[in-house]
Protein backbone atom coordinates (compact mmCIF):
# COMPACT_ATOMS: atom_id res chain seq x y z
CA UNK A 1 0.00 0.00 0.00
CA UNK A 2 1.76 3.16 -1.51
CA UNK A 3 3.95 3.69 -4.29
CA UNK A 4 6.60 6.21 -2.88
CA UNK A 5 10.44 5.29 -1.98
CA UNK A 6 9.26 2.93 0.71
CA UNK A 7 6.36 0.84 -1.43
CA UNK A 8 8.38 0.64 -4.73
CA UNK A 9 12.30 -0.38 -3.30
CA UNK A 10 9.92 -3.15 -1.33
CA UNK A 11 8.10 -4.23 -4.32
CA UNK A 12 11.16 -4.30 -6.75
CA UNK A 13 13.17 -6.24 -4.37
CA UNK A 14 10.15 -8.97 -3.89
CA UNK A 15 9.46 -8.96 -8.01
CA UNK A 16 13.50 -9.59 -8.23
CA UNK A 17 12.61 -12.71 -6.58
CA UNK A 18 10.14 -13.71 -8.46
CA UNK A 19 6.87 -12.93 -5.97
CA UNK A 20 4.07 -11.44 -7.77
CA UNK A 21 3.35 -8.21 -5.93
CA UNK A 22 -0.31 -5.68 -5.89
CA UNK A 23 0.28 -2.30 -5.31
CA UNK A 24 -2.13 -0.22 -4.13
CA UNK A 25 -2.07 3.83 -4.89
CA UNK A 26 -4.72 6.25 -3.57
CA UNK A 27 -3.81 9.14 -6.49
CA UNK A 28 -3.17 8.62 -10.28
CA UNK A 29 0.01 8.34 -12.15
CA UNK A 30 1.98 11.44 -11.39
CA UNK A 31 2.91 13.12 -14.88
CA UNK A 32 5.74 15.74 -14.32
CA UNK A 33 5.23 19.43 -15.97
CA UNK A 34 8.32 20.24 -15.94
CA UNK A 35 9.46 23.03 -17.73
CA UNK A 36 12.85 22.52 -20.07
CA UNK A 37 15.84 24.45 -20.58
CA UNK A 38 17.53 26.94 -18.69
CA UNK A 39 16.18 29.07 -16.10
CA UNK A 40 18.24 32.17 -16.57
CA UNK A 41 17.25 31.51 -20.45
CA UNK A 42 13.39 31.28 -19.38
CA UNK A 43 13.72 34.18 -17.08
CA UNK A 44 14.30 36.56 -19.84
CA UNK A 45 12.76 35.50 -22.81
CA UNK A 46 10.36 33.08 -21.88
CA UNK A 47 6.57 34.78 -22.33
CA UNK A 48 5.01 31.36 -20.95
CA UNK A 49 6.80 31.69 -17.46
CA UNK A 50 3.87 32.11 -15.69
CA UNK A 51 2.37 29.12 -16.45
CA UNK A 52 4.92 26.99 -13.89
CA UNK A 53 6.06 29.86 -11.83
CA UNK A 54 2.94 31.26 -10.90
CA UNK A 55 0.32 28.76 -12.40
CA UNK A 56 -3.57 30.24 -13.07
CA UNK A 57 -4.00 31.21 -9.55
CA UNK A 58 -1.45 33.34 -7.34
CA UNK A 59 0.58 31.17 -5.20
CA UNK A 60 -0.93 29.60 -2.04
CA UNK A 61 -0.65 25.75 -1.16
CA UNK A 62 2.15 25.58 1.83
CA UNK A 63 1.37 29.31 2.80
CA UNK A 64 3.51 29.99 5.70
CA UNK A 65 6.89 29.33 6.65
CA UNK A 66 7.34 26.06 4.62
CA UNK A 67 9.77 24.53 1.57
CA UNK A 68 8.66 26.64 -1.90
CA UNK A 69 7.85 23.39 -3.48
CA UNK A 70 4.79 23.61 -1.56
CA UNK A 71 3.66 26.17 -3.53
CA UNK A 72 4.86 25.03 -7.23
CA UNK A 73 1.85 24.92 -9.13
CA UNK A 74 2.85 21.90 -11.18
CA UNK A 75 2.76 20.00 -7.55
CA UNK A 76 -1.03 20.92 -6.34
CA UNK A 77 -2.51 17.96 -7.33
CA UNK A 78 -0.09 15.75 -5.27
CA UNK A 79 -0.95 17.75 -2.36
CA UNK A 80 -4.57 18.68 -2.43
CA UNK A 81 -7.32 17.06 -0.39
CA UNK A 82 -4.70 14.63 1.04
CA UNK A 83 -5.85 15.16 4.71
CA UNK A 84 -9.83 15.10 3.58
CA UNK A 85 -8.41 11.27 1.99
CA UNK A 86 -6.74 9.55 4.76
CA UNK A 87 -9.17 11.26 7.46
CA UNK A 88 -6.69 13.21 9.13
CA UNK A 89 -7.27 15.98 11.60
CA UNK A 90 -4.47 18.43 12.61
CA UNK A 91 -4.44 20.17 15.30
CA UNK A 92 -3.95 24.01 15.42
CA UNK A 93 0.04 24.65 14.84
CA UNK A 94 1.29 21.89 13.17
CA UNK A 95 1.83 22.16 9.33
CA UNK A 96 0.24 18.37 7.40
CA UNK A 97 1.57 17.39 3.95
CA UNK A 98 1.62 14.52 1.87
CA UNK A 99 1.03 13.36 -1.71
CA UNK A 100 -1.72 11.63 -3.27
CA UNK A 101 -0.04 10.04 -6.72
CA UNK A 102 2.44 7.46 -7.73
CA UNK A 103 5.93 8.40 -6.64
CA UNK A 104 4.41 10.18 -3.52
CA UNK A 105 6.49 12.82 -1.86
CA UNK A 106 9.38 12.06 -3.94
CA UNK A 107 8.10 14.01 -6.57
CA UNK A 108 8.73 16.73 -4.39
CA UNK A 109 11.67 16.56 -2.95
CA UNK A 110 15.14 18.01 -2.54
CA UNK A 111 17.08 14.69 -2.75
CA UNK A 112 19.05 14.93 -0.23
CA UNK A 113 20.68 11.38 0.98
CA UNK A 114 22.49 10.13 3.84
CA UNK A 115 23.23 6.91 5.57
CA UNK A 116 22.66 6.18 9.46
CA UNK A 117 25.41 5.68 11.63
CA UNK A 118 24.87 2.35 14.27
CA UNK A 119 23.78 4.98 17.09
CA UNK A 120 21.21 6.32 14.50
CA UNK A 121 19.77 2.95 13.80
CA UNK A 122 18.87 2.55 16.91
CA UNK A 123 17.67 -1.13 16.96
CA UNK A 124 18.43 -1.66 13.20
CA UNK A 125 22.11 -1.73 14.14
CA UNK A 126 21.08 -5.62 15.44
CA UNK A 127 20.92 -5.98 11.34
CA UNK A 128 23.82 -3.34 9.89
CA UNK A 129 25.32 -6.14 7.69
CA UNK A 130 21.78 -6.30 5.86
CA UNK A 131 21.11 -2.58 5.85
CA UNK A 132 24.52 -1.69 4.24
CA UNK A 133 23.88 -4.38 1.65
CA UNK A 134 20.37 -2.60 0.96
CA UNK A 135 21.89 1.03 0.90
CA UNK A 136 24.14 -0.22 -1.76
CA UNK A 137 21.02 -1.68 -4.02
CA UNK A 138 19.12 1.15 -3.46
CA UNK A 139 22.09 3.96 -4.23
CA UNK A 140 22.84 1.99 -7.07
CA UNK A 141 19.66 2.02 -8.41
CA UNK A 142 18.61 5.59 -7.69
CA UNK A 143 22.28 7.19 -8.48
CA UNK A 144 23.36 9.47 -6.21
CA UNK A 145 26.88 12.06 -6.45
CA UNK A 146 28.40 14.06 -3.82
CA UNK A 147 31.43 12.10 -3.22
CA UNK A 148 33.96 14.25 -1.76
CA UNK A 149 37.21 14.08 0.83
CA UNK A 150 35.41 16.54 3.05
CA UNK A 151 34.50 16.48 6.78
CA UNK A 152 31.19 14.99 6.01
CA UNK A 153 32.11 11.94 4.24
CA UNK A 154 31.96 9.86 7.55
CA UNK A 155 28.63 11.16 8.62
CA UNK A 156 26.99 10.89 5.18
CA UNK A 157 28.48 7.65 4.88
CA UNK A 158 27.82 7.03 0.88
CA UNK A 159 30.85 7.87 -1.24
CA UNK A 160 32.05 4.35 -2.39
CA UNK A 161 28.48 4.25 -3.99
CA UNK A 162 28.48 8.22 -5.33
CA UNK A 163 30.07 9.91 -8.19
CA UNK A 164 31.87 12.97 -8.00
CA UNK A 165 29.92 15.96 -6.45
CA UNK A 166 28.33 18.57 -8.81
CA UNK A 167 29.84 21.50 -9.47
CA UNK A 168 29.64 24.83 -7.37
CA UNK A 169 28.34 28.80 -8.10
CA UNK A 170 30.59 31.43 -7.76
CA UNK A 171 29.16 32.23 -4.51
CA UNK A 172 29.24 28.60 -2.52
CA UNK A 173 32.64 28.51 -3.64
CA UNK A 174 34.04 31.35 -2.14
CA UNK A 175 32.69 29.48 1.19
CA UNK A 176 33.98 26.30 0.57
CA UNK A 177 37.48 27.31 -0.67
CA UNK A 178 37.22 29.36 2.92
CA UNK A 179 36.42 26.31 4.93
CA UNK A 180 39.12 25.92 6.75
CA UNK A 181 38.51 28.96 8.72
CA UNK A 182 35.85 27.40 10.24
CA UNK A 183 36.31 26.87 14.21
CA UNK A 184 34.70 23.77 16.11
CA UNK A 185 31.39 22.84 16.00
CA UNK A 186 30.84 23.07 12.29
CA UNK A 187 31.79 20.59 9.92
CA UNK A 188 30.89 22.36 6.07
CA UNK A 189 31.14 19.62 3.05
CA UNK A 190 29.57 18.83 -0.16
CA UNK A 191 25.86 17.97 -0.61
CA UNK A 192 25.13 14.33 -1.19
CA UNK A 193 22.28 14.15 -3.77
CA UNK A 194 19.81 11.34 -5.97
CA UNK A 195 20.76 13.03 -8.50
CA UNK A 196 22.50 11.43 -11.65
CA UNK A 197 25.50 13.51 -12.66
CA UNK A 198 26.19 11.41 -15.65
CA UNK A 199 23.95 9.93 -18.39
CA UNK A 200 22.90 7.05 -17.47
CA UNK A 201 20.02 4.21 -17.16
CA UNK A 202 17.76 6.33 -19.34
CA UNK A 203 18.46 9.68 -17.58
CA UNK A 204 20.18 12.37 -18.95
CA UNK A 205 23.08 14.23 -16.16
CA UNK A 206 22.74 17.20 -14.34
CA UNK A 207 23.25 20.03 -16.41
CA UNK A 208 23.33 22.96 -14.30
CA UNK A 209 19.82 24.41 -15.30
CA UNK A 210 18.50 25.62 -12.15
CA UNK A 211 14.84 24.39 -12.95
CA UNK A 212 15.17 21.40 -10.17
CA UNK A 213 12.41 23.37 -8.03
CA UNK A 214 10.09 22.60 -10.58
CA UNK A 215 11.06 19.01 -11.53
CA UNK A 216 13.44 18.03 -13.61
CA UNK A 217 13.03 17.38 -16.93
CA UNK A 218 15.94 15.62 -18.06
CA UNK A 219 15.59 12.89 -15.41
CA UNK A 220 18.71 13.60 -13.88
CA UNK A 221 16.76 14.01 -10.24
CA UNK A 222 15.39 10.48 -8.91
CA UNK A 223 11.73 10.10 -7.95
CA UNK A 224 9.82 7.02 -6.85
CA UNK A 225 7.40 7.70 -10.25
CA UNK A 226 10.70 6.67 -11.96
CA UNK A 227 10.91 2.83 -10.42
CA UNK A 228 6.70 3.13 -10.48
CA UNK A 229 7.05 2.99 -14.23
CA UNK A 230 9.45 -0.03 -14.54
CA UNK A 231 6.92 -2.19 -11.81
CA UNK A 232 3.94 -1.08 -14.18
CA UNK A 233 5.55 -2.62 -17.18
CA UNK A 234 6.77 -5.82 -15.09
CA UNK A 235 4.70 -9.17 -15.79
CA UNK A 236 4.47 -9.91 -12.38
CA UNK A 237 2.99 -7.07 -10.87
CA UNK A 238 -0.11 -5.21 -10.59
CA UNK A 239 -0.95 -1.59 -10.01
CA UNK A 240 -3.81 -0.52 -9.46
CA UNK A 241 -4.22 3.43 -9.34
CA UNK A 242 -6.90 5.55 -7.31
CA UNK A 243 -7.35 2.55 -5.08
CA UNK A 244 -7.38 4.10 -1.43
CA UNK A 245 -7.37 1.83 1.86
CA UNK A 246 -9.78 2.83 4.13
CA UNK A 247 -9.80 0.16 6.81
CA UNK A 248 -7.11 -2.75 7.94
CA UNK A 249 -8.78 -5.69 9.91
CA UNK A 250 -7.27 -8.89 11.43
CA UNK A 251 -9.40 -11.90 11.16
CA UNK A 252 -7.88 -15.19 11.77
CA UNK A 253 -5.00 -16.07 9.85
CA UNK A 254 -5.55 -12.99 7.57
CA UNK A 255 -5.96 -9.32 7.14
CA UNK A 256 -8.64 -7.80 5.42
CA UNK A 257 -7.53 -4.53 3.82
CA UNK A 258 -10.62 -2.80 2.61
CA UNK A 259 -10.00 -0.38 -0.50
CA UNK A 260 -12.27 2.22 -1.79
CA UNK A 261 -12.24 3.49 -5.63
CA UNK A 262 -13.93 4.37 -8.33
CA UNK A 263 -15.66 0.78 -9.13
CA UNK A 264 -16.62 0.94 -5.40
CA UNK A 265 -16.03 -0.69 -2.16
CA UNK A 266 -13.97 -4.04 -1.89
CA UNK A 267 -12.47 -6.04 0.62
CA UNK A 268 -8.94 -8.03 -0.05
CA UNK A 269 -8.11 -11.42 1.60
CA UNK A 270 -4.07 -10.70 2.46
CA UNK A 271 -1.42 -12.98 4.34
CA UNK A 272 0.40 -10.43 4.20
CA UNK A 273 0.29 -6.64 4.03
CA UNK A 274 3.26 -4.12 3.63
CA UNK A 275 2.31 -0.83 4.56
CA UNK A 276 4.04 2.02 2.70
CA UNK A 277 1.03 4.61 2.66
CA UNK A 278 3.33 7.29 4.48
CA UNK A 279 3.90 7.86 8.07
CA UNK A 280 0.94 9.30 9.28
CA UNK A 281 -1.71 7.56 6.99
CA UNK A 282 0.04 4.48 7.54
CA UNK A 283 -0.19 5.27 11.36
CA UNK A 284 -3.33 5.55 11.58
CA UNK A 285 -4.53 2.56 9.42
CA UNK A 286 -2.48 0.60 11.87
CA UNK A 287 -3.44 1.96 15.04
CA UNK A 288 -7.11 2.10 13.94
CA UNK A 289 -6.57 -1.66 12.87
CA UNK A 290 -5.28 -2.53 16.61
CA UNK A 291 -8.35 -0.58 17.94
CA UNK A 292 -6.34 1.44 20.09
CA UNK A 293 -8.78 4.50 20.42
CA UNK A 294 -7.81 7.67 21.69
CA UNK A 295 -4.62 6.22 22.84
CA UNK A 296 -1.71 9.11 21.86
CA UNK A 297 1.55 7.94 20.66
CA UNK A 298 4.28 10.31 19.81
CA UNK A 299 5.02 11.30 16.22
CA UNK A 300 8.67 12.99 15.81
CA UNK A 301 9.68 15.46 12.90
CA UNK A 302 12.54 17.67 12.66
CA UNK A 303 12.39 21.49 14.23
CA UNK A 304 13.70 23.34 11.46
CA UNK A 305 14.67 27.06 10.57
CA UNK A 306 15.41 29.22 7.78
CA UNK A 307 18.25 31.90 6.80
CA UNK A 308 19.74 34.19 4.66
CA UNK A 309 23.86 34.40 4.09
CA UNK A 310 25.04 37.81 2.14
CA UNK A 311 28.33 37.50 0.98
CA UNK A 312 29.93 41.28 0.35
CA UNK A 313 32.62 40.29 -1.81
CA UNK A 314 30.17 39.49 -3.81
CA UNK A 315 27.89 42.29 -4.05
CA UNK A 316 27.30 43.45 -7.56
CA UNK A 317 28.04 40.40 -9.45
CA UNK A 318 25.46 38.97 -11.94
CA UNK A 319 23.74 35.43 -11.93
CA UNK A 320 25.38 32.39 -12.89
CA UNK A 321 23.93 28.93 -14.32
CA UNK A 322 23.47 27.07 -10.90
CA UNK A 323 21.42 23.71 -9.72
CA UNK A 324 18.42 24.70 -7.24
CA UNK A 325 19.65 21.59 -5.05
CA UNK A 326 21.75 22.35 -2.23
CA UNK A 327 25.41 22.53 -3.15
CA UNK A 328 26.75 22.40 0.35
CA UNK A 329 25.70 20.67 3.65
CA UNK A 330 26.99 21.24 7.16
CA UNK A 331 26.52 19.75 10.86
CA UNK A 332 26.35 21.95 13.41
CA UNK A 333 26.94 20.75 17.24
CA UNK A 334 25.89 23.09 19.56
CA UNK A 335 26.34 21.24 22.69
CA UNK A 336 29.23 18.33 23.90
CA UNK A 337 27.78 15.16 23.61
CA UNK A 338 24.22 16.16 22.21
CA UNK A 339 23.19 15.13 18.61
CA UNK A 340 23.82 17.37 15.96
CA UNK A 341 22.26 19.57 13.78
CA UNK A 342 22.26 19.10 9.91
CA UNK A 343 21.83 22.31 6.91
CA UNK A 344 22.21 22.59 3.69
CA UNK A 345 22.91 25.65 1.63
CA UNK A 346 21.37 26.79 -1.80
CA UNK A 347 21.39 29.23 -4.43
CA UNK A 348 18.84 32.01 -4.14
CA UNK A 349 18.88 32.21 -8.26
CA UNK A 350 16.74 29.11 -8.50
CA UNK A 351 13.80 30.34 -5.67
CA UNK A 352 11.10 32.37 -7.13
CA UNK A 353 11.31 36.46 -6.02
CA UNK A 354 8.18 36.26 -4.22
CA UNK A 355 9.44 33.80 -1.44
CA UNK A 356 11.40 36.39 -0.42
CA UNK A 357 9.70 39.48 -0.78
CA UNK A 358 6.86 37.70 1.63
CA UNK A 359 9.55 37.69 4.43
CA UNK A 360 11.07 41.06 4.06
CA UNK A 361 9.68 43.95 6.81
CA UNK A 362 9.13 46.03 3.49
CA UNK A 363 5.99 46.75 1.10
CA UNK A 364 6.50 44.74 -2.29
CA UNK A 365 6.86 48.04 -3.56
CA UNK A 366 10.30 48.76 -1.65
CA UNK A 367 11.37 44.91 -1.03
CA UNK A 368 11.75 44.27 -4.75
CA UNK A 369 14.55 46.74 -5.94
CA UNK A 370 16.31 46.00 -2.39
CA UNK A 371 16.20 42.26 -3.58
CA UNK A 372 17.59 42.47 -7.16
CA UNK A 373 20.70 43.88 -5.75
CA UNK A 374 20.59 42.10 -2.93
CA UNK A 375 20.17 38.19 -3.82
CA UNK A 376 22.80 37.86 -6.13
CA UNK A 377 25.39 37.78 -3.34
CA UNK A 378 22.75 36.02 -1.19
CA UNK A 379 22.49 32.24 -0.19
CA UNK A 380 19.67 30.64 1.11
CA UNK A 381 20.21 27.89 4.14
CA UNK A 382 18.26 25.60 6.19
CA UNK A 383 19.05 23.57 9.37
CA UNK A 384 17.22 20.78 11.25
CA UNK A 385 17.16 19.48 14.66
CA UNK A 386 17.07 16.00 15.75
CA UNK A 387 13.07 14.78 15.79
CA UNK A 388 14.10 14.11 19.69
CA UNK A 389 13.58 17.55 19.71
CA UNK A 390 9.98 17.48 18.55
CA UNK A 391 6.91 17.36 20.87
CA UNK A 392 3.69 15.63 18.54
CA UNK A 393 1.27 13.28 19.41
CA UNK A 394 -0.98 11.29 17.13
CA UNK A 395 -3.99 9.01 18.00
CA UNK A 396 -7.46 7.85 16.24
CA UNK A 397 -10.65 8.84 17.59
CA UNK A 398 -13.61 6.06 17.69
CA UNK A 399 -14.63 6.72 13.84
CA UNK A 400 -10.80 6.17 12.88
CA UNK A 401 -10.03 9.51 12.17
CA UNK A 402 -6.55 10.38 12.94
CA UNK A 403 -5.88 13.79 15.04
CA UNK A 404 -2.20 15.28 15.33
CA UNK A 405 -1.97 17.54 18.33
CA UNK A 406 1.65 19.69 18.23
CA UNK A 407 3.29 21.90 20.73
CA UNK A 408 7.47 23.34 20.80
CA UNK A 409 9.25 21.77 23.42
CA UNK A 410 10.33 24.16 25.58
CA UNK A 411 13.86 23.78 24.67
CA UNK A 412 13.50 24.60 21.06
CA UNK A 413 13.24 28.34 21.45
CA UNK A 414 16.78 28.24 23.34
CA UNK A 415 17.89 25.52 20.48
CA UNK A 416 16.82 27.92 17.83
CA UNK A 417 18.56 30.74 19.63
CA UNK A 418 21.86 29.08 19.79
CA UNK A 419 21.65 27.72 16.12
CA UNK A 420 21.39 31.07 15.31
CA UNK A 421 24.24 32.56 16.80
CA UNK A 422 26.31 29.46 16.00
CA UNK A 423 25.71 29.70 12.40
CA UNK A 424 26.11 33.71 12.32
CA UNK A 425 29.33 33.37 13.95
CA UNK A 426 31.11 30.20 11.54
CA UNK A 427 29.99 31.68 8.52
CA UNK A 428 31.10 35.42 9.36
CA UNK A 429 34.72 33.72 8.97
CA UNK A 430 33.82 32.91 5.63
CA UNK A 431 32.90 36.26 4.36
CA UNK A 432 28.91 35.60 4.98
CA UNK A 433 26.75 37.74 7.42
CA UNK A 434 23.59 35.81 8.38
CA UNK A 435 21.28 38.80 7.31
CA UNK A 436 19.24 40.30 10.78
CA UNK A 437 15.49 39.02 10.94
CA UNK A 438 16.12 36.39 8.09
CA UNK A 439 16.08 33.19 10.60
CA UNK A 440 12.92 31.86 10.67
CA UNK A 441 11.98 29.12 12.57
CA UNK A 442 9.06 26.85 10.48
CA UNK A 443 6.32 25.69 11.47
CA UNK A 444 6.16 22.19 13.80
CA UNK A 445 5.44 19.64 10.94
CA UNK A 446 7.09 22.35 8.18
CA UNK A 447 10.00 19.93 7.29
CA UNK A 448 7.62 16.65 6.31
CA UNK A 449 9.94 14.52 7.71
CA UNK A 450 7.49 12.62 9.43
CA UNK A 451 8.59 9.49 11.55
CA UNK A 452 9.00 6.79 14.35
CA UNK A 453 5.13 6.36 15.76
CA UNK A 454 5.59 2.56 15.30
CA UNK A 455 9.18 1.70 15.59
CA UNK A 456 11.64 -1.20 15.02
CA UNK A 457 12.46 -2.27 18.60
CA UNK A 458 14.66 -5.44 19.84
CA UNK A 459 11.93 -6.46 21.98
CA UNK A 460 8.74 -4.82 20.44
CA UNK A 461 5.37 -3.91 22.39
CA UNK A 462 2.47 -4.04 20.66
CA UNK A 463 3.12 -0.69 19.28
CA UNK A 464 5.94 -1.59 17.65
CA UNK A 465 7.72 -3.32 14.53
CA UNK A 466 10.11 -5.91 14.97
CA UNK A 467 13.12 -6.07 13.33
CA UNK A 468 11.62 -8.15 10.43
CA UNK A 469 9.21 -5.15 10.02
CA UNK A 470 6.21 -6.63 11.48
CA UNK A 471 3.96 -4.42 13.89
CA UNK A 472 3.42 -6.74 16.78
CA UNK A 473 -0.16 -5.62 17.51
CA UNK A 474 -1.11 -6.17 13.73
CA UNK A 475 0.13 -9.54 12.94
CA UNK A 476 0.80 -9.90 9.38
CA UNK A 477 1.22 -6.17 8.52
CA UNK A 478 4.32 -5.20 8.11
CA UNK A 479 5.25 -1.29 8.14
CA UNK A 480 7.93 -0.08 5.56
CA UNK A 481 8.06 3.76 5.27
CA UNK A 482 9.07 5.80 8.52
CA UNK A 483 6.81 5.05 10.91
CA UNK A 484 8.77 2.13 11.93
CA UNK A 485 12.40 3.90 12.03
CA UNK A 486 13.87 3.75 15.61
CA UNK A 487 15.40 7.46 15.21
CA UNK A 488 15.12 10.49 13.48
CA UNK A 489 18.43 11.99 13.35
CA UNK A 490 19.00 15.50 11.91
CA UNK A 491 20.18 13.98 8.61
CA UNK A 492 18.33 13.23 5.61
CA UNK A 493 16.37 10.14 6.07
CA UNK A 494 14.54 9.10 3.06
CA UNK A 495 17.27 6.52 1.68
CA UNK A 496 17.32 4.95 5.02
CA UNK A 497 13.68 4.26 4.27
CA UNK A 498 14.05 2.50 1.42
CA UNK A 499 17.40 0.72 2.44
CA UNK A 500 14.72 -0.80 5.46
CA UNK A 501 12.13 -1.18 3.14
CA UNK A 502 14.61 -3.17 0.69
CA UNK A 503 15.84 -5.54 3.42
CA UNK A 504 12.42 -5.62 5.24
CA UNK A 505 11.18 -7.11 1.74
CA UNK A 506 13.48 -10.09 1.31
CA UNK A 507 13.56 -10.95 4.66
CA UNK A 508 10.09 -12.17 3.73
CA UNK A 509 8.79 -15.68 3.76
CA UNK A 510 6.38 -15.77 1.09
CA UNK A 511 4.52 -18.77 -0.81
CA UNK A 512 4.27 -17.44 -4.41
Amino acid sequence: MGTGPAGTSAALALLERGVRVHLLESGAAFASEAPQGSLLDLRFTSTQQWRWQLGPAAPSVGAGNVSPKLRVPAFRTLFDGYAQLNQIDAGAGFHLTGAIAGGGLSNAWGCGVASFDPDELGALADVAAEMRQSYRRVSQRVGLSGASDDALRDYFGLDQHSAPALPLDRLHTQLWERRTRLRAGLDLGRARLAVRAQASAGRQGCNQCGLCLWGCARGAMWSAAMDLAAICAHPLATVEFGAHVTKLEHTGDATLVHVQSAHGTRIIRAQKVLLAAGTIASTRLALAGMKLVNQPIRLQSNPMAAFLLFLPRQFGSTREAASGLAQLSFRLRLQPGAEPCFGNLFSTGAVPMHEFITRMPLSGRAALPLLRSLLPACIVGNVFFAGARSAHEISVNAAGRAQISSRQEPSMREGFQQAHAALSRQFRRLGAWLLPGSFVPGAPGADLHYASTLPIARHPSSRECSLAGQLQGLPGVYLLDGASLPRLPAKAHTLTIMANADRIARGLAVDN
